[in-house]
């Protein structure tokens, strides 16, 4: 592990690598050839045709815009950011996280160790040798393996997505790249029954933003006192509080446009300065025909941009008279 300056031109195919999170993933690029965004600047007249490279203040900017992109969340995990978990015969996520971060499966290198926590990479260069190949690669993130799936390079078969694994794609899932002989599994079915584990749990890893942003629900005059309904509610405002997302809700009282945001004292503060918070029991009571609520889990830090004060304006005299 180290790092390498001296990299070949003919490079070979590869795979476009995402520009969601990037910040704290190191070096860029498959050989991390360059330190930063502002390294890519020649490849606007190199590769763009632009007769000059692009001023520093537009470079900035294009960083400031690029460094700010996140993933979405991993449709994988549940509600409550938990990992899907199976009987012995199916592949499991939580066993899978268990192996990937407690057994060697590199000399005495357990999988963490290369793709550590939260992004899935350690920032090191990994020798050519190490990974049975010609270059000196850089361990990716993980973040975005989940969108990879659906290739195949077997005979006939027809892709309509998937882009494969590894650098350059050559690995149509987890489960074949992890058949590499530099992996040490168990002989026999129960290697492979732990390679399909971790490929459970790496096709589930955390994305960075939890599954309760984007979640909505909502409540209506049958559905207020619905049991499974208040629990997943219950739910949403445990992630809030958790510092998972903020949770608004946003419905009609009266015939007029209403809005609510979650505070972590578990009430909910109105979009109107005058009124009281109330609770998630009087919240679901308001609901009725004509005037349903739908609860909505949004990025944290959005809550009340979102829910009560579009213009961000509090205590402003028109967002009281609302």
């Amino acid at each position: 592990i180290g790092e390498n300056r001296d990299f070949h031109p003919l490079k070979g195919p590869m795979t476009t690598q995402s520009l969601r999170g990037l910040p704290g993933t190191g070096r860029l690029h498959w050989r991390a050839d360059r330190e930063n965004l502002a390294a890519f600047n020649p490849a606007f007249v190199d590769l763009m045709g632009r007769a000059a490279v692009l001023p520093d203040s537009e470079m900035t900017a294009f960083g400031d815009f690029v460094m700010a992109l996140a993933y979405p969340p991993n449709p994988a995990q549940h509600l409550d950011r938990t990992l899907p978990d199976a009987p012995a015969d199916q592949p499991s996520a939580r066993r899978g996280q268990i192996f990937f971060q407690s057994r060697p499966v590199d000399n005495d290198h357990t999988c963490d160790f290369c793709h550590a926590p939260p992004t899935g990479t350690n920032r090191q260069i990994i020798h050519a040798a190490a990974l049975l190949g010609t270059q000196d690669m850089k361990s990716p993130q993980l973040r975005n393996l989940y969108r990879k799936t659906g290739f195949s390079d077997r005979p006939g078969a027809v892709n309509k997505r998937g882009f494969g694994f590894t650098h350059d794609g050559s690995f149509s899932t987890v489960f074949d790249f992890l058949k590499q002989p530099n992996f040490e599994f168990d002989p026999g079915p129960q290697g492979d029954s732990d390679r399909r584990d971790v490929e459970a749990f790496v096709l589930a890893f955390d994305t960075g933003m939890a599954p309760a942003v984007g979640f909505q629900l909502t409540i209506d005059a049958a559905s207020r006192t619905d049991g499974t309904l208040i629990a997943r509610m219950d739910t949403l405002r445990a992630r809030a509080q958790a510092g998972d997302c903020d949770l608004i809700a946003k419905g009609r009282i009266a015939g007029r446009p209403r809005g609510w945001w979650y505070q972590n004292d578990g009430t909910w503060r109105p979009d109107k300065q005058a009124e009281a918070a109330i609770s998630s029991a009087a919240l679901r009571g308001l609901a009725g025909p004509g005037a349903e609520i739908t609860v909505t889990g949004v990025p944290l830090g959005s809550g009340g941009r979102m829910g009560v004060d579009r213009d961000q304006v509090v205590g402003d005299q028109a967002n009281q008279a609302k």
